[in-house]
């Protein structure tokens, strides 16, 4: 297994630039010697006048479980572990991912996506599936630039408020961030707005899959 952490999920674990700066320097300067474990994807690290485990996720693009000497059951991520992956891996993997990379895109209201595409006699405003469906797709178009051909991609997590109406006519502009990557597993920020007024706005969590693989399991 090849151990291929990038930047923006170690940015999402340490949560704390300091840590990340230090990180780096601490790998640079080889502080830190890798110990295998017996357990697969499993390390134990030295150096630096401290000590701790780290265990890798099984596709190599993230972290599963760690711990440092420097701080106890603290839930992020230190200079240390930070260190200990570059050092496991041979350097920083750089990445299309990175946080707050964003998309835009547009449509029109029509009625082909206004409440009564989805159930009569209801309010001639542009209706919620719709909504959710814009945001989702410019979140999908964000991250397509960073999918190999063997890869593809699932939303996993939608979560979105619909705050105002919109008429037939209007044009809907829909942005997505990305605030967090873990992996294969990236969280945008999604908004959709009319000219300046929020028409919507939330969170949304997709997954990047091995295609083969993943139609594989769902023949099975």
């Amino acid at each position: 297994m090849k151990v291929q952490i990038n930047r923006a999920t170690m940015e999402s674990r340490t949560m704390n630039a300091e840590n990340f700066s230090a990180g780096i320097a601490l790998f640079e300067v080889g502080a830190l010697k890798i110990i295998p474990l017996g357990n697969p994807n499993s390390y134990i690290f030295v150096g630096d006048g401290e000590s701790g485990v780290i265990r890798i996720k099984g596709d190599g693009r993230d972290v599963k479980q760690f711990y440092c000497t420097c701080d106890e059951g603290a839930p992020l991520m230190c200079k240390h572990v930070m260190a200990a992956i570059l050092t496991i891996q041979g350097g920083m993997i750089e990445s299309p991912l990175f946080i707050g990379k964003r998309f835009s895109e547009s449509l029109i209201v029509d009625d082909t996506n206004m409440t009564g595409a989805v159930k009569g006699d209801l309010m001639p405003v542009f209706a919620t599936p719709f909504l959710i469906g814009l945001l989702e797709n410019t979140a999908t178009d964000c991250i397509a630039s960073a999918l190999s051909v063997e890869e593809s991609q699932v939303g996993t997590e939608v979560h979105v408020f619909h705050t105002a109406g919109a008429l037939k006519g209007a044009r809907i502009t829909a942005t997505a961030t990305i605030t967090k990557v873990y992996g294969r597993r990236i969280t945008f920020d999604v908004v959709a707005r009319e000219g300046n007024r929020e028409i919507g706005h939330g969170t949304h969590t997709r997954m990047i899959v091995d295609r083969a693989r993943l139609l594989e399991s769902l023949q099975q």
